[in-house]
């Protein structure tokens, strides 16, 4: 039905809807279209990468869904998350780097007990460059130029492990700071609390 939605609405195929559903609290593995192994139940996690495509442009939102109560710490990351997307924002200036993006989403999490890492994907006519998922040293010296529009979804990483989805988000880049493209709330969106 989403994916006729966005048909319906004038959007283009392949579209890409892409998730994955564990216990929260849990490490996830890479993300896949394939269902999980068993049903989905009260305290699991829902982690969604959907895109949508309209004239050979592709904008992309990543949001994690939580299914009944989850642990604390699920929304102790969420929350964390959505400040290192917010203090990445004004990193996304015109005459900035790529590297100023990913220190202040790294610096969002100095003195926690977790680390915040910038990752990127370009989205326009196809393409998903410049990518960042590990700081590159050529990457993150180039400047960023008005209107670069980038997918941006910090991840949270405890103890080596990333327990829980991502708040992504379509943002472009300006003279001010980053401007999101979309308008739903930001965090998690929680079903059967």
């Amino acid at each position: 039905q989403m994916m006729a939605a966005e048909i319906e609405a004038g959007g283009e195929v392949p579209i890409m809807l892409a998730w994955h559903a564990s216990k929260a609290g849990t490490p996830y593995t890479r993300l896949t279209q394939a269902t999980p192994t068993r049903v989905i139940a009260a305290g699991d996690i829902i982690y969604c990468q959907i895109e949508g495509k309209w004239r050979g442009y592709l904008s992309q939102i990543d949001q994690a869904f939580t299914i009944g109560a989850v642990p604390q710490l699920i929304y102790d990351m969420a929350a964390s998350q959505i400040e290192a997307f917010k203090v990445t924002l004004p990193a996304m200036r015109v005459g900035n780097t790529f590297g100023d993006m990913y220190e202040a989403c790294a610096a969002s999490a100095r003195g926690k007990p977790y680390q915040a890492n910038l990752i990127l994907h370009a989205r326009g006519l196809g393409e998903d460059w410049p990518l960042l998922v590990r700081p590159e040293p050529e990457l993150l010296r180039q400047p960023l130029k008005e209107n670069y529009v980038m997918d941006i979804k910090p991840g949270i990483v405890r103890d080596g492990q990333d327990l829980w989805g991502r708040f992504g988000e379509t943002v472009r880049v300006t003279p001010s700071g980053g401007e999101r493209l979309g308008t739903r709330p930001e965090g998690l969106v929680e079903v059967g609390r």
